[in-house]
């Protein structure tokens, strides 16, 4: 997925915005006044999703975590 797709995808949710409250670096997608999406712009696409803190753990015990990093 590439930047655009993905910022299509989002911003065709309801109530979705968009804005860059920390840089120019970084799009943040809210639904009110909750973030839902952190995405990196400059580099690799980086993105950073809020979930159910049950399901991430769901998601980190049964998922290839090849792919995530830490900070």
């Amino acid at each position: 997925m590439d930047i655009v797709s993905l910022r299509e995808y989002c911003i065709l949710k309801e109530k979705v915005t968009e804005s860059m409250p920390f840089g120019d670096d970084t799009l943040v997608f809210k639904k009110g006044d909750k973030i839902l999406a952190l995405v990196n712009l400059e580099g690799d696409l980086n993105l950073n999703l809020k979930c159910d803190p049950a399901y991430a753990l769901e998601l980190y015990f049964f998922m290839d975590r090849s792919f995530i990093r830490y900070c």
